[in-house]
């Protein structure tokens, strides 16, 4: 497996931790609570698969 290949996979791991609609659910619970730093995530459905 390449590199690369390992790294697509491993993205379509993280996404699929949550479905569209479980992170339906939690996405305004977590914007919610979330400290507000100076710049938003980019990503932060990937962010939250990645601590699951």
């Amino acid at each position: 497996m390449t590199e690369r290949t390992a790294w697509l996979f491993m993205m379509s791991m993280m996404q699929s931790v949550f479905s569209d609609t479980a992170w339906s659910v939690w996405e305004p619970l977590i914007e919610e609570v979330r400290p507000k730093g100076k710049t938003p995530p980019k990503n932060l459905r990937r962010t939250i698969s990645a601590i699951f």
